[in-house]
């Protein structure tokens, strides 16, 4: 598989810019930090849909949030990253924004990870979770909600 590393960046270069404007909108919408905005869903304290304004949706479902701006014809998915992380991608959204059948993803990862492309959000808290599997011993319910999501990744920028 040949890939153009440069053109994939640029993808997720864009996909981050989108992420980045529907952060702030949701956080601003909830008069919260963005990095708080997955905590409060996961504990319930922010209502799983509607809207910003006339032309903009939201829906927080599993471990994202979809956005979508009927008006300037952009939609988004926030996939939440460990400590809040507005940023991060999933496994899936990377695969599906890359245009990469779902049965080559895990290969596809590997390669975007060797070339630096992305790396994981909290290597030492997916470590962690990866060798002590039935690991319970959180400090916090941020840190247990952060479990959830320790396998997601961010774009390495330049």
């Amino acid at each position: 598989m040949k890939l153009n590393i440069k053109k994939i960046k640029s993808i997720l270069y864009e996909q981050l810019l989108y992420k980045k404007v529907a952060s702030k909108l949701l956080a601003k919408h909830f008069n919260c930090k963005e990095s708080e905005l997955f905590y409060l869903y996961q504990k319930n304290q922010l209502p799983q849909t509607g809207h910003l304004s006339k032309d903009i949706h939201y829906f927080f479902h599993g471990l994202e949030c979809s956005m979508k701006n009927d008006k300037e014809g952009w939609n988004i998915t926030l996939d939440f990253g460990p400590k809040g992380n507005t940023l991060a991608f999933d496994m899936g959204t990377l695969c599906y924004e890359l245009s990469i059948d779902m049965r080559n993803c895990d290969h596809f990862i590997q390669i975007l990870l060797q070339n630096n492309v992305i790396k994981l959000a909290d290597e030492k808290l997916y470590n962690l979770l990866k060798d002590n599997p039935n690991f319970n011993d959180w400090h916090s319910e941020e840190e247990e909600i952060d479990a959830m999501v320790a396998d997601r990744f961010i774009l390495i920028e330049d």
